[in-house]
Parts: C-alpha cells; structure tokens; sequence
C-alpha cells in the first residue's frame, strides 16, 4: 500500500499507527508513507517495485501521483544486473556447500 502525503511528519505517523495496526490485523499491509518528493527520490532506489505499482496498483482516492511519475530505463538496467549479480553469488555460494 502506497500513501502519499504532503507531509510526513512524526504527527502524521502517530494518527497513521491505529488504522496500520487493525489493518494488519485482518491482512498483511506492506505500507510505503512517503511524500511526493520522497517518493520521486525513490525511483532510482527501487524502480521494478514503483514500476509494478505504477502498472498495476489499484487507485484510491485522491491524486494519482504514480501515473506522473516516469521511470528511467537506465535505472530497471542497473537493478536488473544487481539481481543477476546477486543471483550469481547465491549460485557459487550453494555451490560450494553442496
């Protein structure tokens, strides 16, 4: 679950802390609180995930920040040579133990 906020100040978090609490409860929540620059700051951090989010979360209420946000390619290539690389280590790693 995606929220964004204009602000996400300690006050915000407080009021938030009741309602995520009897959300997760009833389902498991993976919540994100971020305000709109954060979450622009995040792209470059994690682009698969807001590009999964971006192509297939359901809307709310309130802005539609995600559809305005574009996604550079160059960042999808360098998380997806991560996950190789990280893939690859795990490989050689079992290898070895085996």
């Amino acid at each position: 679950m995606l929220v964004v906020l204009r602000d996400v100040g300690v006050d915000i978090l407080d009021k938030l802390v009741r309602p995520y609490q009897k959300g997760f409860k009833d389902i498991i929540l993976d919540v994100i609180v971020r305000t709109e620059d954060q979450l622009r700051c995040l792209m470059d951090i994690s682009p698969v995930r807001f590009k999964e989010m971006q192509q297939s979360h359901p809307f709310i209420w309130g802005q539609d920040v995600l559809a305005g946000l574009e996604i550079s390619d160059h960042y999808l290539k360098l998380r997806a040579i991560q996950e190789i690389k990280n893939l690859r280590l795990r490989l050689h790693r079992i290898y070895v133990y085996i």
